[in-house]
């Protein structure tokens, strides 16, 4: 724990780092899931935390060479010539290392946030736009006083498989796969529309506003 304490105070930016790579986890893991607007915020946070770090890690070895530049120079002392490798001290080690794990990790990253949209520009130009219609919608009174609301979608374009996101104006969110929606309301005030959005497997992302009557 020692050893970890001092580095992290030589070393500023390396929690960051380490933020970093986990925000790119959790954005890895929020996209398998197919939670694309939730995984596109996480990338954000992390490159926000990488900025962070390269300018501590930056800051924190501008401050070790100030420091060393007012300390007393060493006697020289006559050794035999050590191997090329050996010259580098502990410091200047630290930083190659700091500063090649940020290039790769940057160069991953980059990779991460921009091939999506490569992909889908070169790959899936076949593709047509994604439109989305309103095929019915309807509120139906049961006898026992609810009122069931329900309504579909109709789809042109787009690459299959879609998701589809229903956010009514009472704040409830329903996911679904079909397209279709429905609910039951007992003793409840009936949301007047809903927000349907639907996102297919290329990136498209359309929403419309549907209005729904009342029973």
């Amino acid at each position: 724990m020692k050893s970890l304490g001092k580095y992290i105070k030589e070393n500023w930016g390396a929690p960051f780092v380490i933020v970093f790579i986990i925000l790119l986890i959790i954005a890895a893991v929020q996209l398998s899931l197919g939670a694309i607007d939730e995984a596109y915020n996480t990338v954000v946070y992390s490159f926000y935390a990488l900025i962070v770090a390269i300018v501590l890690q930056i800051a924190s070895h501008v401050k070790i060479e100030i420091v060393k530049e007012g300390e007393e120079e060493p006697k020289v002392v006559k050794e035999p010539i050590p191997p090329l490798w050996t010259k580098w001290d502990r410091r200047k080690k630290i930083l190659a290392i700091s500063l090649a794990s940020l290039v790769v990790l940057s160069a991953g990253a980059g990779l991460y946030f921009f091939y999506p949209k490569v992909q889908s520009t070169l790959f899936n130009e076949n593709y047509p736009p994604l439109t989305v219609n309103l095929s019915f919608k309807n509120a139906l009174k049961e006898p026992d006083g609810s009122v069931v609301l329900v309504f579909g979608l109709s789809l042109t374009g787009g690459k299959p498989p879609f998701k589809f996101v229903a956010t009514w104006s009472d704040g409830f969110v329903q996911n679904g796969t079909d397209g279709v929606f429905s609910r039951t309301i007992v003793n409840s005030i009936l949301p007047s529309y809903v927000n349907a959005t639907v996102i297919s497997s290329d990136g498209q992302k359309v929403t419309i506003t549907v209005q729904m009557p009342k029973p």
